[in-house]
């Protein structure tokens, strides 16, 4: 085998904050009996605060004799960096407050896809969610909220592969839109550090920004340069956050369609230059398919 064809297998992992934190214990306040409400209150505040992340849970109980055992299962994307905690408790409806039991698991992110997996998640996806997206050019997807572009079209392309019986691709989890292949938090070096080429940044994948501050410079007047940030309307100051959705690839020039721009609600095309950022944050993620990192409640 090749070292170029090694490479292909090898996963890459993207440095950005948290990218490889396992979570720790959770404290889950059970002292104020949430979970023995009808229904169980769940989240307990301690996740409830947290605002990157996404949860499901089931309950259960069981009876023997005069006894009614309730067991409340949970599991916790940490999404920021995709890793999970599970929860299991266990209590006697007699006296919930003296009875339960509590157990955590947790979980480090996914593995990191290699070049070729990458590549046949494009395959798969990566087309369908640009080809959505160019469909609904001039009107407002949903809110209007530039996420929802995305996350709409990744859900549409979801509910169409599993009508084909095949594997969904996962839909958005807050800010995290699949597989992390391209981060830059400034001032730091962006990770790969080739940039966006050596990423492979194609159509179909998503962009998130964070407070994202670029300085353009005219390549015919060097002297000549202009200020943008994005999502804003030209000449005006940054959001915190923005999403994007890849379309084409001009040079270093990303061709994209986003809404909510400058406040304009309906879907229009963009360009991005992500070597041309001075302050703020951006990753790019490619769409894979929801078996990469599976939400699952099963202890």
């Amino acid at each position: 085998m090749s070292p170029h064809s090694d490479r292909d297998h090898r996963p890459i992992q993207i440095a950005f904050k948290g990218a490889t934190d396992t979570p720790g214990d959770v404290d889950l306040d059970l002292g104020s009996l949430w979970f023995a409400k009808n229904p169980a209150a769940f989240p307990p505040p301690a996740i409830a605060r947290v605002e990157e992340k996404i949860y499901t849970w089931s309950h259960t109980w069981s009876q023997s004799r005069s006894r009614t055992t309730h067991t409340l299962t949970a599991a916790v994307r940490w999404t920021y960096n995709l890793s999970t905690t599970k929860i299991r408790l266990t209590w006697d409806a007699s006296n919930p407050g003296l009875t339960v039991k509590a157990e955590q698991k947790h979980f480090p992110p996914p593995t990191p896809l290699s070049p070729r997996e990458l590549t046949v998640q494009q395959h798969r996806y990566s087309d369908r969610i640009a080809r959505w997206c160019e469909s609904r050019v001039g009107t407002q997807v949903g809110n209007g909220q530039c996420w929802t572009l995305a996350h709409d079209a990744l859900e549409a392309v979801a509910k169409e592969s599993r009508a084909r019986g095949e594997e969904p691709v996962m839909i958005s989890s807050c800010t995290t839109h699949g597989c992390c292949i391209y981060a830059h938090y400034t001032p730091s070096i962006p990770s790969p550090p080739g940039g966006p080429e050596a990423a492979g940044i194609g159509r179909g994948d998503i962009l998130q920004f964070k407070s994202s501050h670029f300085v353009h410079v005219d390549p015919k007047n060097p002297s000549s340069k202009w200020e943008s940030w994005a999502g804003a309307k030209k000449g005006t100051g940054g959001i915190p956050d923005h999403t994007a959705v890849v379309v084409g690839i001009d040079g270093r020039v990303l061709r994209v369609l986003e809404q909510n721009v400058g406040g304009v609600l309906k879907v229009r095309e963009g360009t991005y230059q992500l070597d041309e950022m001075v302050d703020g944050e951006v990753r790019a993620f490619r769409a894979v398919g929801e078996n990469w990192c599976p939400l699952e409640t099963s202890w």
